[in-house]
């Protein structure tokens, strides 16, 4: 019995370290396609990108679609950003569509002004996401400046 049970297991968490990294690959590019959002100033990468109940909490405003959608639409590009995420840590629970992961990274966008000047600030993030219809999409994000000391 035990000849046959430890392949077995070999199997299953091979597989689901297999799915893992697939997800945490999935769901990295969802959180980085959402911040073109930022970048472009264009709506249509928060559109692809959330859910349809989205909300970011962040400089203690609570924003939906709508808002970041108006925001976008009424101001113009002022700056050239760069997004720049460095990942901490991913926890994926479920498989297929109603799956849900909760991710921190730290978010660095480069702003490049149109004096020439450049100045990068710093955000410790968390998302949550979930798969719906087959595609990881964000539910929730919750950003925090950091400033430097």
């Amino acid at each position: 019995m035990t000849k046959f049970l430890l392949p077995a297991l070999f199997v299953i968490f091979t597989v689901s370290a297999q799915a893992q990294t697939h997800d945490s690959t999935a769901i990295k590019a969802v959180i980085q396609d959402f911040f073109e959002v930022f970048s472009e100033f264009d709506a249509k990468y928060m559109e692809r990108t959330v859910t349809q109940g989205f909300e970011l909490y962040d400089v203690g405003l609570v924003w939906n679609a709508d808002s970041v959608r108006a925001y976008i639409t009424k101001n113009t590009k002022p700056f050239k950003r760069e997004n720049k995420l460095d990942f901490l840590k991913f926890n994926v629970r479920g498989t297929g569509n109603g799956a849900v992961a909760w991710v921190s990274y730290w978010n660095t966008g480069i702003f490049h002004r149109p004096d020439g000047k450049k100045q990068d600030i710093r955000w410790l993030e968390s998302a949550i996401v979930e798969k719906v219809n087959g595609a990881w999409k964000i539910a929730q994000l919750h950003s925090t400046r950091v400033f430097d000391k």
